[in-house]
């Protein structure tokens, strides 16, 4: 038999059925999402930052909550240390709230300042944060002003921190393409960009992170970012090994590996010709931050397309 939708009381039926069936829908869909969230805060630790399922909070800095202060140094007590690499460590610190994560807009920062030397300070994306805790990655240099003590850190000890800092902050679709330039720990903010992507499902921004490291064994972060550009279109990541011939043949078997430093050629080989709409961001060591720029304005771009962090 075949139902009457002309009648009144059929009608009324037929929109009670279609909205519990629409309510039904939208409860199904916020439960999936909170467990996807929770799952991956308590089940990936690794991760580079522990992100909520609202790709908006990631545009909102809580760092007041977390106890940091943009104006003043603030102390907070270090709970891990770790090696990542022969000459890279992670330290690990607890924020002043234990049931918070961390969010700091893509693009901000926090400074970390020396413990007895007050003019010392340097700036450093997380590359980890996850509940009451933030982690930073850093390169220790012997000779270096503050990277010594990091090194020499133990648990218990503190650390000096202020922030958000930072002016520029990424916007979804403000841009066509995105055109990274990092150089070993610098690629911790471009990270921090690409996750923010990532989590912005109606971006439609291009992402092409040029990443150089003096050995193929020592790419930090390498098997993160291939699994970014494994499973995001958006992103394509191109791999420069610098130093040690001995390496030609684990760099022949990167996807997307190059020999030698990233060139004015290799820019202009692999990233879009100058536009409005292209922006550069580049973090990396002094003399890495002077070529790149060098490069980059001498292939036509505008110095109000270059970022450095």
């Amino acid at each position: 038999t075949m139902t009457d939708y002309t009648t009144p009381t059929a009608l009324y039926v037929s929109a009670a059925v279609g909205i519990l069936t629409t309510v039904a829908v939208l409860v199904f869909s916020l439960s999936r999402s909170s467990k996807s969230s929770s799952s991956c805060t308590a089940t990936c630790p690794g991760s580079v930052t522990a992100k909520p399922s609202d790709s908006s909070s990631l545009l909102v800095d809580n760092a007041s909550v977390c106890g940091l202060s943009v104006t003043d140094f603030r102390p907070f007590p270090i709970t891990g240390v770790e090696q990542l690499l022969d000459d890279v460590h992670v330290i690990t610190i607890a924020h002043k709230a234990p049931t918070e994560i961390l969010h700091l807009a893509p693009g901000r920062h926090v400074q970390i300042q020396h413990p007895t030397d007050a003019k010392v300070k340097r700036y450093y994306t997380p590359i980890r944060t996850d509940l009451g805790h933030l982690s930073i990655l850093f390169r220790h240099y012997p000779d270096g002003a503050l990277t010594p003590t990091l090194f020499n850190s133990v648990v218990g000890d503190q650390v000096m921190l202020r922030g958000p800092n930072g002016k520029w902050v990424y916007e979804a679709n403000r841009y066509h393409t995105v055109c990274m330039l990092a150089g070993g720990t610098g690629i911790t903010p471009m990270l921090q960009v690409i996750q923010a992507m990532a989590a912005a499902h109606d971006d439609k921004t291009r992402a092409i992170l040029l990443f150089s490291n003096k050995h193929a064994h020592s790419i930090v972060e390498y098997q993160l970012l291939e699994k970014y550009a494994a499973e995001h279109s958006f992103l394509d990541v191109h791999y420069f090994v610098t130093q040690d011939s001995s390496d030609v043949q684990q760099v022949v078997k990167l996807r997307n590996g190059y020999v030698g430093r990233i060139t004015r050629e290799s820019l202009a080989s692999l990233c879009p010709a100058p536009r409005d709409d292209l922006l550069v961001l580049c973090c990396g060591p002094l003399p890495f931050n002077k070529s790149m720029r060098e490069a980059v304005l001498a292939l036509g771009h505008s110095p109000k397309n270059f970022h450095k962090f």
